[in-house]
């Protein structure tokens, strides 16, 4: 079973939007490579919106639940949704903050049950 993972969309230290994802990966490492996933998709956009906490989590919500799959299953998804800071904290088992103030690519992994861990990710 994959790591509950929450992704906090923020500016600066405020938290404007909050994800769950239950597929984020077992450990850190899939966690990294599961964001850099998202970032490599919002690369060639004209308008990623990276610097929108709001359009930004949408963004991964719509990635998130449609990864691969045709017209007609799109809103037949589990495993992604929309919580709240605190309560994101006490489901899940890792933290990302992607702070939309930084540079394009830039995430924090804050907090994972497997190890300790606190460390800023650039990936462009």
């Amino acid at each position: 079973m994959s790591a509950r993972l929450q992704i906090n969309f923020q500016l600066g230290d405020i938290p404007l939007a909050s994800v769950y994802h239950h597929t984020g990966g077992e450990f850190v490492r899939d966690i990294e490579a599961t964001m850099n996933q998202f970032i490599d998709a919002l690369k060639d956009l004209p308008d990623n919106r990276w610097g929108d906490a709001s359009y930004l989590a949408a963004k991964y919500v719509v990635w998130a639940a449609w990864g691969g799959q045709d017209a007609d299953s799109r809103l037949d998804f589990l495993g992604v949704g929309v919580t709240t800071p605190e309560l994101g904290e006490q489901m899940t088992d890792a933290t990302v903050v992607i702070d939309c103030r930084q540079a394009f690519g830039t995430y924090r992994i804050v907090r994972a049950i497997d190890v300790e861990i606190a460390r800023e990710v650039y990936r462009v």
